[in-house]
């Protein structure tokens, strides 16, 4: 069987519509429909599947209706190599998916054998630098057949705003006995090519379509991996005053630059329905292998490298972390909610900003941001310094136990230190 069998003499057809040098947007017509989502519905639950054909790559659990901003749960699917078709598709596309890469309009049309295979629509391929990790502190192919709850799978919520999630983790399509260190170390001595990764719009999650290799070297060298990101639009909107237009990472496609009808692909841009019998067929779809296989320590422990969810949300949410603005906030210049003084604390010490505890420690002695003062002095006592154990004890000498919960705090952190350090 060759690769050209897959399609028919001028039947599907990969048209670009726009591009730039990180991303292409592009309309696949009379698409084979073999990778796909796929959504169903059991005892009040629901389950939504990237397939490759009838084979679940990975799945996901909510409620029934798969609300889009709360969090859900993520387990293995069956395995992409358990397909004939993906390992001739992939197989064949080998020699091109592991070139170096040279730019994006490049590799669009080296991978058009696979865009054929979504269903009919409009779609954008990026090249995106994600971590190869589930964004939940595991490393991407340590999945398993057990669903847990997992933050990178719904936008997080701060005050009155989501952020917004784009591709940033990985999960595997593949099974771990597939798992060579040879491989891997040879992509640790040539990391110009590209993995292949299908996007979850909504999340912060792409599944991997190939590439598990090179995701691995990249963690064993405490790197992203640069992975192609196949996704369809993140949105579609209708504004009063101006055209409609799908939304994508890179780009907005308005309604006048779609060569077919907006209105009927806004129509059926939600995922496929699943029967009852096929949702249930599908949740007892497993592979023993992702429960089973050994991984090293030293793999495992490559996630510690990378922020996971909730991080990369507070650092959204903290927004700029310049000194003009810390030292507008703080001549109270500039007004933000409790919450995002928080958040910009935590970001200065996930970022190692030596501006981290000053800042913390002056919006408590400003008066400012009451709201916020326990979560500062919680973060604070996380972070111990000769500077923060000096401000604990101002603080317990001046405020004479008047707010409790914070006099916690410091004699909590005050008592763990050596005694050499009081």
């Amino acid at each position: 069987m060759k690769l050209r069998s897959l399609f028919k003499k001028s039947d599907t057809e990969i048209l670009l519509l726009k591009q730039s040098t990180k991303a292409i947007v592009f309309y696949v017509k009379n698409g084979k429909g073999l990778l796909y989502e796929k959504c169903g519905s059991y005892q009040n639950h629901g389950l939504c599947c990237l397939f490759w054909g009838a084979v679940p790559l990975i799945k996901f659990h909510g409620d029934e209706h798969m609300c889009p901003t709360c969090e859900q749960l993520v387990c293995a699917g069956y395995g992409l190599d358990s397909t004939e078709q993906s390992k001739l598709l992939l197989g064949q596309l080998g020699e091109k998916l592991n070139a170096p890469y040279t730019d994006i309009e490049t590799s669009f049309n080296h991978l058009k054998p696979l865009l054929g295979l979504l269903q009919t629509g409009y779609y954008q391929l990026s090249d995106e630098a994600l971590f190869p990790t589930d964004g939940n502190g595991r490393f991407f192919w340590a999945i398993n057949n057990t669903p847990s709850v997992n933050p990178a799978t719904a936008p997080a919520w701060d005050a009155d705003r989501y952020s917004s999630p784009k591709p940033h983790y990985l999960l595997p399509s593949q099974v771990p006995g597939r798992f060579n260190m040879h491989r891997v170390q040879h992509y640790q001595q040539q990391d110009s090519c590209r993995a292949v990764a299908y996007y979850h719009c909504g999340s912060y999650l792409c599944t991997l379509l190939d590439g598990h290799h090179k995701a691995t070297a990249a963690a064993l060298q405490a790197k992203p991996v640069n992975t192609l990101v196949i996704s369809g639009p993140q949105s579609i909107v209708y504004p009063h005053d101006k055209p409609k237009y799908f939304q994508f990472s890179h780009f907005t496609l308005t309604e006048k630059e779609c060569i077919t009808s907006f209105k009927r692909f806004a129509q059926h841009n939600d995922h496929k329905r699943m029967t009852d019998e096929e949702t249930q067929t599908v949740l007892n779809f497993q592979n023993a292998a992702f429960d089973s296989y050994p991984w090293s320590d030293d793999i495992l422990a490559t996630s510690a490298h990378y922020h996971d969810a909730t991080v990369l949300a507070a650092l959204e949410f903290a927004g700029d972390l310049s000194e003009k603005r810390l030292h507008d906030i703080l001549a109270d210049r500039e007004t933000v909610y409790a919450s995002t003084v928080g958040y910009i604390t935590n970001a200065l010490f996930i970022t190692q900003s030596q501006m981290a505890a000053p800042f913390a420690m002056q919006i408590y002695q400003s008066g400012l941001y009451k709201e916020s003062w326990q979560d500062l002095f919680t973060q604070l006592s996380q972070h111990p310094s000769a500077e923060v154990s000096q401000f604990f004890l101002e603080f317990l000498i001046d405020d004479n136990g008047e707010r409790p919960w914070l006099t916690k705090i410091a004699n909590a952190y005050l008592d763990a230190l050596p005694e050499t350090s009081h």
